[in-house]
């Protein structure tokens, strides 16, 4: 409820949230919504639009949106995908949520050239509660070049979305480019690779020490297997770009 009647601010929701907080607003909400035994049904989610503006999206690229959900009881919600082209996002059908959940939508524009107005949204539906938004309106353009930022193999990796190499990733968008993550559970094959230009490997030697019987022993922390490498090899040999960055 404190999320719903928020007072919206002039700023995007990754910056403030729902907004500023209105108490007052919150509790009329509350005693108006329908109740079951005295339990006010009550759900909101987040982000309920997109993209964010730092965020570039490119035609034949797969964006994974997270959209996390609240409710108020244990609820089955149905979801609606509309709009002009929404063929180009993909999701389940129906999500259930105890409370609090995440439901993770999928944004893939196919096509050749530049996609302008691109206008989405899903909905969602549940007895008793008010219907949910999510809504996305974008333009999707070709990328100049496929960028993979590959953080499998480093302990960074852990922070967020591209580690700590986010605003790299941002400023390659900015060029025209698109970046896709290779992250912790990726398996290097050189099929994979060459979906790419260009990987930035990142902080791929990453060490550790460790004392044992008074003596400092060095061990790495994230190995590559003779596979990966020998698909690094292949990448390379075959024309790929690599830009390899080792932190210390």
């Amino acid at each position: 409820a404190l999320m719903i009647s928020a007072l919206q601010l002039p700023y995007e929701e990754w910056v403030v949230g729902a907004g500023f907080i209105d108490i007052h607003s919150a509790l009329d909400y509350i005693d108006n919504v329908q109740k079951i035994n005295g339990l006010p049904l009550v759900s909101t989610l987040t982000p309920t639009d997109g993209p964010f503006s730092f965020e570039y999206w490119f035609v034949n690229q797969s964006v994974s949106i997270p959209v996390s959900i609240f409710s108020s009881s244990n609820v089955t919600f149905n979801m609606e995908y509309r709009g002009t082209h929404a063929h180009w996002i993909h999701g389940p059908s129906e999500i259930t949520i105890n409370q609090t959940g995440q439901v993770t939508l999928v944004v893939n524009v196919i096509a050749s050239e530049d996609v302008e107005d691109i206008d989405v949204w899903v909905t969602f539906i549940a007895p008793n509660y008010l219907n949910m938004r999510t809504s996305f309106h974008f333009d999707a353009n070709v990328p100049f070049k496929k960028i993979a930022i590959e953080t499998s193999h480093t302990p960074w990796a852990i922070d967020s979305i591209f580690g700590q190499f986010r605003e790299l990733a941002l400023m390659i968008n900015e060029l025209g480019s698109s970046v896709d993550e290779l992250g912790r559970s990726t398996e290097i094959t050189y099929e994979l690779l060459s979906q790419y230009d260009a990987v930035f490997v990142m902080d791929p030697c990453a060490w550790s020490y460790h004392m044992v019987n008074n003596t400092i022993t060095k061990a790495a922390l994230y190995s590559y297997s003779q596979s990966e490498i020998d698909a690094y090899v292949q990448y390379w040999e075959q024309g790929g770009g690599l830009f390899l960055v080792g932190l210390s």
